[in-house]
């Protein structure tokens, strides 16, 4: 009888220590998920696009700006857009951060 007694407090104890991480884990999406809500705008230059990105010219470099990342992309598909016109993105900040755009 004191052996399942033990067995079931141990189950009970790691059922606590799952959960735990669980709610960890959700806690640690959702500072993620708001840090990613935060956009900031960049000025570029257009270069080329595909269907899925922009390759834009931020001073000397040259970067690939998923378009799936763009908050205003409906905005920027209504333009027919010619090499070194300049267009402004407004992207998550740790992305224009990751390009070098701020």
């Amino acid at each position: 009888m004191g052996i399942r007694r033990d067995k079931l407090a141990a189950m009970r104890e790691q059922r606590d220590i799952d959960g735990f991480h669980k709610e960890t884990a959700a806690a640690s999406k959702r500072v993620r998920s708001e840090e990613e809500k935060k956009y900031v705008k960049a000025e570029v230059l257009y270069c080329y696009e595909t269907e899925k990105a922009y390759l834009v010219l931020d001073g000397d470099a040259k970067e690939w700006v998923p378009k799936s990342q763009l908050r205003n992309l409906a905005e920027l598909q209504e333009t027919e857009w010619e090499a070194d016109q300049q267009m402004i993105l407004e992207l998550p900040e740790w992305l224009a951060e990751a390009k070098g755009f701020i």
